[in-house]
């Protein structure tokens, strides 16, 4: 049996976030083995719930009232999968019995993302535990080299570079799918896009003041902005009081939905700070945009191993640029990422087969 800690990604709205697409693409691994899942919490879950879903059990614990039943299953696991160091802690106790099946999915680097809010202490707590699980686990897998590099050189002697697995946080692509065409770029002037959530995180505010020049700047632009449903409110409102047009559309859609607009689209805003935890991370949202013909606007280009990879962008001065957006200049720019885009899923591709043969042990 193979224990994962974490929730279970169940519903369209799991399915707009980066950390659930990234459980969804390690559990379709295993699709044929048994899974368990457990949602441990420490102040909820007062009663255990068990449920199956699409042949994987489960369990939503509470960390004290249920513990005999969390020890259990980590005896009976063959591998227990932690997504992410905030689950690890439910587990501390027994790290030390779990070595030889203990795998640790690190999507990002938790304790410097927590001091970057400001949480300094958690931050601290958080520092400590990462060591010891990464000291602890069998293998580590990771989302970029730039990742891989930061723990081998932030833990020497705790791990080396066996223990670790490069996985790019791309979801497995469909038996014969190729990357698409983009015939249907620019047809109706240029579309740029963004998705996500809105906040100082996402640079919401530097968005939409970059995107209110460049329609100045660009007669044939047009803007798409969607966001989760609890957001949306929000920033129609901020768009309404910035006076745009009819050239701005603000709406939510569904993962799914999300995807097929990408096919029709140019260009879409991802702005990040020039900071480590975006220059280890592989933001979801980029590999989407590359691998569907839409050219990044970025405000630091140094994200995961992309500058390595040498991947095409777009800055804010290109943005706001009148010969920043040729039709010509575009097409270079997208046939760039779908090569790299090609080599990305294919490094994917082998680590699955790796993290498989471990696990099942063919």
């Amino acid at each position: 049996m193979l224990v994962f800690l974490s929730h279970y990604p169940e519903d369209a709205a799991d399915a707009r976030d980066g950390m659930s697409q990234r459980i969804a693409a390690i559990d379709s691994v295993f699709k044929d083995l048994q899974r368990t899942y457990l949602e441990i919490s420490f102040r909820g879950n007062k009663r255990r719930r068990v449920r199956t879903q699409d042949g994987v059990q489960v369990e939503k614990l509470n960390f004290y009232l249920h513990h005999r039943s969390i020890i259990q299953h980590l005896r009976k696991a063959r591998f227990v999968y932690v997504h992410s160091l905030h689950n690890v802690v439910f587990i501390m106790p027994y790290l030390k019995y779990l070595r030889a099946k203990l795998i640790l999915d690190l999507h990002g680097i938790v304790p410097e993302e927590t001091a970057f809010l400001g949480q300094t202490y958690w931050a601290c707590i958080l520092g400590w535990v990462e060591r010891y699980a990464v000291s602890k686990a069998r293998l580590t897998v990771v989302v970029t080299e730039r990742m891989a590099l930061h723990i081998l050189g932030k833990y020497p002697g705790c791990v080396d570079a066996s223990g670790i697995l490069l996985l790019p946080n791309v979801e497995p692509r469909r038996e014969g799918q190729a990357f698409l065409s983009s015939e249907r770029k620019g047809q109706d002037g240029i579309r740029l896009i963004y998705t996500g959530t809105t906040g100082a995180w996402q640079k919401t505010d530097m968005m939409l003041q970059t995107l209110r020049r460049a329609l100045g700047v660009h007669a044939n632009l047009r803007a798409y902005l969607y966001v989760h449903p609890g957001y949306l409110a929000g920033l129609q409102k901020e768009v309404n009081r910035l006076g745009f047009n009819d050239r701005v559309t603000v709406g939510s859609l569904c993962h799914e939905h999300v995807l097929r607009e990408y096919t029709k689209t140019d260009i879409g805003f991802i702005l990040r700070d020039d900071i480590l935890v975006n220059q280890v991370a592989m933001p979801t949202k980029l590999a989407e945009y590359m691998s569907h013909g839409v050219v990044p606007i970025v405000l630091s280009a140094d994200l995961g191993d992309f500058l390595r990879h040498g991947y095409r962008y777009l800055t804010i001065d290109d943005l706001n640029s009148p010969d920043g957006l040729s039709p010509l200049g575009l097409e270079k720019m997208r046939l760039t990422n779908f090569r790299i885009m090609r080599s990305i899923f294919a490094q994917a591709e082998e680590s699955r087969r790796v993290l498989r043969s471990l696990v099942a042990g063919s």
